[in-house]
This record gives structure tokens, sequence and C-alpha cells, in this order.
């Protein structure tokens, strides 16, 4: 998923200066899950924390402008039965142009 993600976001425009998956403590919750870390060069970081190892498990996303920490951790794709790689990519990226935060609204 990070290879794709970094191309999609490289396919922006934007630079990506640090992107890491661990299982380390959500944001905000600070519960222990799966979460990929993605911070966008003077425009973004985003959390995307899997509750299990499994693409298909429960999501939750948080977003925040740079050097800020996240204030909200919002659901994520909760209505979707089928989850594919692409769609998670998509979404997170449909996320960020929602927020104003990458492309042109």
């Amino acid at each position: 998923m990070i290879p794709s993600l970094i191309e999609e976001i490289n396919l922006r425009g934007l630079e990506i200066n640090e992107i890491n998956l661990g299982n380390t403590n959500r944001p905000i919750a600070g519960d222990k899950c799966w979460v990929i870390n993605c911070e966008i060069k003077d425009t973004c970081n985003f959390w995307l924390s899997f509750e299990k190892e499994d693409i298909s498990s429960l999501k939750s996303i948080s977003l925040s402008k740079p050097n800020q920490k996240p204030s909200i951790i919002e659901s994520f794709l909760i209505d979707e039965k089928r989850i594919t790689l692409k769609l998670i990519i998509s979404r997170v990226l449909q996320r960020l142009n929602g927020q104003k935060l990458i492309g042109v609204n």
C-alpha cells in the first residue's frame, strides 16, 4: 500500500517527507493498532489506523496541518463491503482534497 500511496501523492506534485507503518498508538485515542503515518511536505500529516493487521478491519483517519497535532479521529470506509488497496488510496486522497489540503477544489 505504501509504495502506491507514495506514487499517487507524487503524481499530484507533492513530496512526502516521511511515511511509515507501525504497530503503535493511534493519535488522540492512544490505543495500540496498525498506523500508517504520512507527512506531506508543507501540506499536512495524516494517520490511517487499522484495528488489525488486515485492510478489511475497522479503520480511522486523522489529519493535521504541518507541525500541529490531530484533533479528530474519523471513521474511514465503514460502509464499504469490499475493501481494496486502490479504494483505500483513492479515499485517502479524496479526504485530503475535501479538506483542501491537496489539489484544487
